[in-house]
Parts: structure tokens; C-alpha cells; sequence
């Protein structure tokens, strides 16, 4: 298959925030990945103080509990504010970038107050959101429209970019992190569960079995979080043993499925980072600097796309080398190596951009 045009079609309508394009944007993806930090931060120190443990409730000789000890409630409003915050500023940070691009070169869009970052549910929906933003440069609304989340055909609800709609609609009615946890681990190091043979069991007696809790739970006094069984053995543990526990917290969200704090947060930023890129300047752009910010040692990274709208994504090992003594070898093989051994990330084909207004 033959290869076509070295990133060059991109580079014609690239906007490099704080250079040819506002930097709103960026401010406000930088103020959302602080208040992210901070939110981690405080969740890493209240889990480190020991704060949630638990003790063992004996239920007869073969079977105990383990049951929730809270020194001290998770902060659970105040940690909601720093997450909605963060949220906030990555929803607005498509909105500044939108308003920029229907502004573009002196436009002035006939109905200001109405332009936002559209979010559709489906495509007859965004031809209708379309008509506040008749100054959005074409090729830049083709970006915008390959984000929304009907575009790729997936469900709604699972799509990242809507999720952020949606709790960034959430905040401002409720708290976004439920009362509730999610149980990860309980340590036991240290405990003995001196396990003797019941009568009659046939010697050295059966293994130990354990259940825990598999949906979100309420972080209180007596939760019971872990049964542990055995019916060959008698279980005899220490009754003032304490176990440290370690769970995540999770999202309201309106249906039985679980949305992870720390992994929500972790996936949502990385995503945004990638939107806004390619809002900036299309996927082949994105994509090369998302493999360039995975690199571990210096690389050049560009893309093209192939006739049949196929990006591909090269980079090229660096190596330093004394200007006096000439080229490495290592540099010139790597040169040499262009597409033989270059690291290539396949993503989905993209349509012809138009540029007109």
C-alpha cells in the first residue's frame, strides 16, 4: 500500500495554544490536574492514618467476621468540591477552546451566549447544535463532531467524554463521590488463625474459605466486610487482632454499575489531554504526541496517513553525538531504520478535513 503525505495536511490548521491560539484551555486542563493531585493526596493521607481497620466477630468455632473499626468518617463532602472543581475546569476547557474557534480571526457568531462545546446525543441532535456555531471553521467542526459520543457507534453512557457531561451536570445538584466504598484488601499479616481439626473431620481437617463483599458498601461501625470459614477446622484467632483495610471510593452514578474514583479520575484527564489535541490540530497530531509522551528515551515522532486513511504513527531513536567527531553510527542506524523498526501506533482512518468557513 502505497504511503501519502508526512503529516503535511495537518500542519496547515494546527493551533498551538499560547502561540497562534488562546491558552484558556490549557490553564484550565492544568488547574483540573492539581485539584486531581490534591484529591488523591488527601484520600492517600486519610487512608495512610490508619483510620479504617477491622476487627474479628467470632460466629461459632468454624467461622468469624471481619467488621468494619472507623477511627475517623472520610471527608466525603469536602473531597466532593475538590473533585467537582476539577471536573468543572475540564468541561470548560472545551467551551473556552469552542468559543476561540467561533471567534477565530475576528468571527463574531450571531448568537454568543449559546456557544458552548456541543454535546449530542445522536447526530440528528448535533446537525441541530450546529446552527450557534455557523463561525467554527468546517475542518475544526469535523473535529469537534468526532468527538461526540455517538460517533464511533459505542453506548452512550459508556463513552468517557459523556461521563464527564454528565458529572459535571451532577455537581451541581449533589455531591459526586457516594457514602459508599468499594472493599479492595484487608491485610492480616501477623495473624494466627490457630486452626485446630474438628472432631470427626478426618485428621488435618478441610482448608479455610473465605467471602467478601463484591458491590459498594457504607463505611460504618459493624460493616461486616469478610467471613471467614472453615468446616474441617476449628478457627481460634486472636479476638483483639486489628486488620488494616484498604478500599476506593467510588461515583454516584444513577445505575448498579461501579465507577472507580482514582481510576475515573486517571482516565479522564489522560483522555482530555487527547480531545483537546485533537481539537488543536486532528488525530494524526494526538496521536503523535500521545506516543511521545510514552517515549522513555529521545525520539523524534511524526505521522501520516495512508491512502486509505489509515494514521500511522512513526518515531525515530535519538542519540547524542559530538559534532566534531560527525554522526554516530548508532544515529545514522537509526536513520536508516526509518520504517524497518520504527514503533507504529494504528488508529481508526479519519475523513478528509475541508478548510472553509
Amino acid at each position: 500500500m502505497r504511503r501519502v503525505r508526512l503529516n503535511c495536511r495537518m500542519t496547515e490548521s494546527l493551533l498551538r495554544p499560547g502561540i497562534n491560539f488562546t491558552n484558556r484551555g490549557e490553564l484550565k486542563f492544568a488547574r483540573a490536574a492539581h485539584l486531581a493531585n490534591e484529591l488523591r493526596g488527601r484520600i492517600d493521607e486519610w487512608a495512610a492514618a490508619e483510620t479504617l481497620l477491622a476487627r474479628i466477630h467470632v460466629i461459632d468455632e468454624h467461622t468469624f467476621e471481619f467488621r468494619a473499626v472507623v477511627k475517623r468518617e472520610p471527608p466525603i463532602d469536602e473531597w466532593a468540591l475538590i473533585l467537582g472543581d476539577a471536573l468543572h475546569n475540564l468541561r470548560s476547557a472545551f467551551d473556552n477552546v469552542v468559543w476561540s474557534l467561533a471567534t477565530l480571526d475576528g468571527a463574531r457568531p450571531k448568537t454568543p451566549t449559546q456557544v458552548t462545546f456541543p454535546m449530542s446525543a445522536s447526530r440528528l441532535d448535533w446537525e441541530k447544535r450546529l446552527k450557534v456555531l455557523e463561525s467554527v471553521p468546517v475542518d475544526y467542526l469535523a473535529r469537534l463532531e468526532r468527538l461526540q459520543p455517538w460517533f464511533e457507534g459505542g453506548i452512550r453512557n459508556d463513552n468517557m467524554f459523556w461521563l464527564l457531561h454528565k458529572f459535571d451536570i451532577v455537581d451541581k445538584h449533589q455531591g459526586l463521590i457516594s457514602g459508599a466504598v468499594h472493599f479492595q484488601q484487608l491485610s492480616t499479616a501477623g495473624l494466627d488463625l490457630r486452626a485446630e481439626p474438628a472432631v470427626g473431620s478426618g485428621g488435618d481437617g478441610d482448608g479455610v474459605s473465605y467471602s467478601t463483599h463484591k458491590v459498594p458498601i457504607k463505611i460504618e461501625n459493624e460493616t461486616v466486610l469478610t467471613t471467614v470459614h472453615s468446616d474441617g477446622s476449628f478457627l481460634r484467632p486472636d479476638p483483639d487482632y486489628l486488620a488494616r483495610v484498604w478500599v476506593q471510593f467510588v461515583l454516584a452514578w444513577g445505575d448498579d454499575r461501579v465507577v472507580l474514583l482514582d481510576t475515573y479520575l486517571a482516565e479522564v484527564l489522560s483522555r482530555t489531554r487527547e480531545w483537546l489535541d485533537r481539537i488543536y490540530g486532528g488525530d494524526v497530531y494526538a496521536r503523535g504526541l500521545l506516543a511521545a509522551r510514552q517515549a522513555t528515551s529521545p525520539s523524534v515522532t511524526f505521522g501520516y496517513e495512508e491512502e486509505d486513511g489509515t494514521l500511522r504513527i512513526t518515531q525515530l531513536p535519538m542519540a547524542e553525538f559530538d559534532p566534531a567527531a560527525g554522526m554516530s553510527s548508532e544515529l545514522q542506524d537509526g536513520e536508516r531504520s526509518l520504517f524497518e523498526e520504527s514503533n507504529r501506533l494504528t488508529s481508526e482512518p479519519v475523513p478528509e478535513p475541508r478548510h472553509e468557513h
